[in-house]
């Protein structure tokens, strides 16, 4: 029935348009200024019901805003007869309703600019000012639409028709991001307008509004074209405005459309640079905003600028874009206390996507994200990552060095450290029996290599911690030996530890805890169990992390070849003019993985700038 009624008034609506516009343009054909006002006026009056819904008030706005192009036309041919533009901004102003003179105003405002007989700064705060008389949420937001879409082509920013100096520039920004505020609080206030038990349609009207105009993102795309925004201008002045608006609407729809945007329309270096900026303001938005959209996203299209620019790569260690993006996802788990556990996963999921195309060689952030998985995902059992494992091995090895031992074990003092400071180093709370029954895993582990590293055909590489070995060989061990098909995959990458260890602790001692299946969650993929909800959602995630840790262990060789210590020291032999004391802190500096990748993938002409700037 209300669709029904949404199409008759539109039918009337639109017929009082075509009416109006036939004598507005009769009026045009024979140069009448005063009847062409006239039914233009009637004309626009239609866009001042309150009947429609936004999506049927939307085909009636472009109907009439077709229609205005013609008088737009023939504002221009008037002036060039003669008639006086600053006069024709008066007289339009005579219409006896709001909303008809501010559409007339903000036509003849477009060809005052143009006409460069008035400052266009004095121009659009005239109207960017005046449109503040129209204070419905719909259509105040079209007439603010219409005020962006006629002025688009008319700012004074560098390069346009309308061209002046800095200080113009910086009025045509601030009329952008006055417009932007003012139709971000009509958008909003829609939704506090009318009866609670509509408040399910008006949030439906204003997804469609979004969708079909982006009435509010549409200045952030006219601020994202601007010439004259630079990354100075848009770190000092666009995004904290903006951010600001954000974070105070405390709308949820708002804010969340409004990160997708700045997301999406600004340029990816400015993201970088500004990086630490946008993510303060994560932790600020609603706790019912999707922010695994909004930070996924945002990783995405870093991720993509990495892979489509090396010279790009350099800039990433620069602002330590890593650590930016995992303080970001931890103060953002800590303030919404009710992120579902699959929504923080995603998250690091993210992350170690990210991690894996701009850092493909930095295994101890990829250790990093799993770590922090493990502790956010509150799961009972415990997820020992790489960077866990080595650790707990480095804390008891350290407790066996200080003989710290009784009868050939481990005393309860220093089982009790270890508990401690494994706590203090990691942040994860694990209890002594979980951290002696982890040990008893890694007896295990290292038993099992020991009998594997005794066979002919197998080498243990340190630089990796992975047992190197044909196909075959393998395949034939591990039909023997099941238990070996584990270090086949993940290697042992403690095992230079725990051959110390076990030279003093006893090979025979006991688990306290029975028995369970302990696993690399940077390795290994852990086995699936029937789960629900959450549970099912965490599961998922964490096999596409692990797969995607696997596809960083089988690039690893490829990757250590491509940023090796002799193809560095190959390079700076080709650099001519390298001074004595410059090359030999150079070798120093190459001991740093992080470092020879920034060398080798800078311009050969920057590399020898960069080094002497390290020296210095």
């Amino acid at each position: 029935m209300i669709a029904d009624d949404d199409e008759k008034w539109l039918a009337a609506a639109t017929a009082a348009v075509k009416q109006n516009a036939f004598y507005m343009q009769r009026a045009i054909d024979s140069n009448n200024l005063k009847d062409a006002l006239k039914f233009s006026a009637q004309m626009l009056g239609e866009l001042r019901t309150s009947k429609l819904s936004p999506h049927k008030y939307y085909e009636l706005y472009i109907r009439a805003s077709d229609e205005l192009r013609s008088l737009e036309m023939f504002f221009r041919d008037e002036t060039a007869r003669g008639c006086s533009i600053a006069e024709l901004y008066e007289l339009v102003q005579h219409a006896g309703n709001i909303l008809p003179r501010l559409y007339l105003l903000c036509t003849i405002g477009s060809v005052y600019i143009k006409s460069k007989d008035v400052t266009a700064k004095d121009i659009l705060k005239d109207l960017v000012e005046m449109c503040r008389a129209v204070q419905h949420p719909l259509r105040g937001l079209f007439l603010r639409s219409y005020l962006a879409q006629v002025t688009r082509d008319k700012l004074p920013s560098i390069g346009s028709e309308v061209e002046g100096d800095t200080e113009t520039h910086m009025d045509a920004l601030e009329f952008v991001l006055q417009n932007f505020t003012e139709m971000n609080k009509l958008w909003v206030r829609m939704q506090h307008q009318g009866p609670t038990r509509e408040k399910e349609k008006r949030e439906k009207e204003r997804n469609e509004l979004r969708d079909l105009v982006m009435t509010v993102g549409k200045n952030l795309h006219i601020l994202g074209q601007l010439e004259g925004v630079d990354l100075v201008v848009y770190r000092d002045t666009v995004l904290p405005r903006i951010l600001e608006q954000v974070v105070n609407c405390k709308d949820e729809l708002a804010q969340c459309y409004l990160m997708d945007c700045i997301i999406q329309v600004f340029p990816d270096d400015f993201h970088l640079q500004t990086l630490d900026v946008l993510l303060g303001a994560c932790p600020q938005l609603q706790p019912s905003v999707d922010i695994k959209t909004v930070l996924s996203g945002l990783m995405e299209r870093l991720s993509n600028y990495a892979a489509s620019s090396v010279e790009a790569l350099p800039n990433f260690l620069q602002v330590d874009a890593f650590s930016k993006l995992n303080h970001a996802i931890g103060k953002v788990v800590e303030a919404q206390v009710d992120l579902p556990a699959s929504a923080s996963v995603t998250l690091y999921l993210f992350l170690l996507k990210f991690t894996l195309h701009v850092h493909s060689d930095r295994l101890d952030y990829v250790d990093q994200v799993l770590m922090a998985t493990g502790n956010s995902s509150d799961q009972p059992h415990p997820v020992w990552t790489a960077l866990l494992t080595k650790l707990l091995a480095n804390l008891i090895l350290d407790q066996v060095r200080k003989g710290n031992t009784a009868n050939n074990s481990l005393s309860n003092k220093a089982w009790n450290f270890i508990t401690n400071e494994f706590y203090t180093r990691s942040g994860i709370k694990r209890d002594k029996e979980h951290l002696k029954n982890r040990f008893a895993a890694l007896r295990r582990e290292f038993s099992v290599v020991k009998l594997i590293l005794a066979q002919d055909n197998f080498v243990f590489d340190e630089s990796t911690g992975c047992i190197i070995a044909a196909d075959e060989s393998w395949d034939q061990y591990v039909k023997e030996c099941p238990d070996a098909e584990a270090v086949r995959r993940g290697g042992c990458p403690v095992y230079t530890q725990l051959s110390q260890i076990f030279g003093v602790v006893h090979l025979e001692e006991e688990p306290v805890l029975p028995q369970r299946s302990y696993e690399y969650a940077a390795v290994k993929t852990p086995k699936r169990r029937p789960s629900r909800g959450v549970e099912a959602s965490i599961a998922s995630a964490i096999v596409e992390m692990a797969a995607a840790s696997r596809l960083w262990t089988n690039a690893l060789t490829q990757i250590r070849s491509r940023f090796t210590l002799a193809e560095c020291i190959r390079e700076l032999d080709g650099i001519n003019g390298v001074a004595e004391n410059v090359y030999f802190a150079a070798l120093e500096i190459f001991n740093d993985p992080s470092a020879r990748e920034t060398f080798l993938s800078l311009r050969s002409d920057m590399r020898l700038t960069w080094l002497q700037w390290k020296c210095t």
